[in-house]
């Protein structure tokens, strides 16, 4: 899939979408926001993302590494590629693990072991002492709870930033992909997708999902040939436990790099090893897809109520 520039692009930034707890009270928690210029009588399909930096680094405007001479796309960067391909895209803030956050009411994580693999290394890097599983579970619950917020707001505010309000993604990268699909599953909210690159969801929480007999979107998730240990083991169950529970999932894998590389990567299929597109194409084709078949699926509904209240008329008749 061949993809090029649509639309010139317009950037609100630091909007504040929420205000969360912390070790030292309350701080905001800002957006920035990549909106094609369209006529604002359009309602476009929106995607909310978030950085990576295991949860204790990048930012909303930079989440870049370079690590063994390979590096990752900025969120900031994805955002803005994907307003010029007609998308409202959000570029949302969570709390780190520095800021000691406080989690809300909802937690979802229940008592599952978080892998601290890469968590080390950075708090290494940052030259901060380590952390235990405990204290890292309710980082990440905070974080998820970020999430939550940022989806509810954009929801809320849909007609504002011209978005159709059933075609919302939410997605990210590394821990900021962990965020939107926990959030997904495990959390109140009902996105139209979810695109996560190098992160995933416990099954537990799958399963749980599915057994509520909540409705289902799709998913994409893309990760590395060389990933991180538990993200190359956690991706193919993940594939499985979705597909087998009537989800639409998508699995790509980019060969030849590590936890960071470009959107521009090219990638192949996690299953079958076929040659797929590039990691930015592939993203630009699921949303596509997805936010056809929404469509298609909003007519057929619409089209069995007029349906059914033809039905209704002939019999009153």
């Amino acid at each position: 899939m061949a993809v090029t520039q649509k639309h010139k692009v317009g950037v609100i930034r630091d909007v504040i979408f929420g205000h969360a707890p912390n070790a030292d009270g309350v701080r905001s928690l800002k957006m920035d926001v990549y909106r094609p210029r369209v006529p604002s009588s359009e309602k476009l399909p929106a995607v909310i993302l978030a950085f990576g930096g295991a949860f204790h680094r990048g930012s909303r405007q930079d989440d870049t590494v370079i690590e063994n001479d390979q590096s990752n796309t900025p969120i900031a960067e994805y955002c803005r590629r994907l307003a010029e391909q007609g998308y409202v895209a959000f570029s949302v803030d969570y709390r780190l693990a520095q800021e000691k956050p406080l989690s809300g009411e909802t937690p979802v994580l229940g008592d599952m072991e978080v892998p601290l693999e890469r968590i080390r290394i950075v708090r290494d890097i940052l030259g901060l002492e380590p952390i235990s599983v405990e204290e890292m579970r309710e980082v990440q619950e905070a974080a998820i709870d970020d999430m939550v917020c940022a989806y509810r707001f954009v929801a809320g505010a849909a007609r504002r930033f011209g978005v159709a309000a059933d075609k919302i993604f939410v997605g990210g990268f590394s821990a900021g992909g962990r965020n939107a699909i926990t959030a997904a599953f495990g959390e109140d909210i009902d996105p139209a997708g979810v695109v996560c690159m190098s992160s995933y969801v416990p099954s537990f929480i799958v399963s749980k999902y599915l057994q509520d007999d909540m409705p289902v979107f799709p998913v994409l998730a893309i990760s590395a040939e060389n990933d991180l240990g538990y993200i190359q083991k956690a991706l193919p169950e993940q594939h499985v436990v979705l597909t087998e529970g009537g989800i639409d999932s998508t699995w790509r894998v980019v060969p030849g790099y590590g936890h960071f590389y470009p959107a521009d990567a090219q990638s192949h299929d996690g299953t079958t090893g076929m040659a797929a597109s590039s990691v930015f194409e592939e993203i630009c084709e699921f949303l596509n897809r997805s936010v056809g078949n929404r469509q298609r699926n909003s007519n057929i509904e619409g089209l069995a109520q007029e349906v059914s209240n033809e039905q209704v008329l002939q019999k009153a008749n």
